[in-house]
């Protein structure tokens, strides 16, 4: 399963925080989430910030998995894709891409704890928000 970043700040002024979020290279789009709005307080606005497929291997969300818990995931899962009739040659390949978004590394696209503390002084600062919230 991919990991996205979102943001949850309390403004209504999307076009200020694309702003700022394009100064540190990432997206502010603006999304519902009906699961995570149950927790917010009004006034508050979540905004995708990833601008790429996903924000796998950020820094704000480390993978905790060994090699074998990889490679026990993976079997469980080819045997799963085995059993809706997919072919062993389709399954090898699933597997490897699998194996090469697992093994990609951390901090891509500019990712850091240097850049999200930026992102939230920038925020804190631009919009005068007395919170700023990421949720991966």
């Amino acid at each position: 399963m991919c990991h996205f970043v979102t943001l949850v700040v309390s403004t209504d002024d999307a076009a200020a925080v694309e702003a700022v979020m394009a100064r540190h290279g990432r997206a502010a789009e603006p999304i519902d989430n009906p699961s995570v709005a149950k927790a917010m307080i009004p006034g508050e606005r979540q905004f995708l910030t990833t601008r790429g497929h996903c924000d796998c291997g950020t820094v704000l969300a480390r993978r905790c998995e060994t090699a074998d818990d990889t490679e026990a995931r993976l079997a469980k899962e080819a045997a799963r894709l085995a059993r809706k009739g997919w072919s062993p040659t389709k399954i090898a390949r699933a597997r490897d891409d699998r194996r090469r978004a697992a093994d990609r590394p951390s901090g891509q696209d500019g990712d850091s704890l240097e850049l999200w503390t930026a992102v939230i002084r920038d925020l804190r600062e631009t919009l005068g928000a007395p919170h700023v919230g990421l949720l991966v």
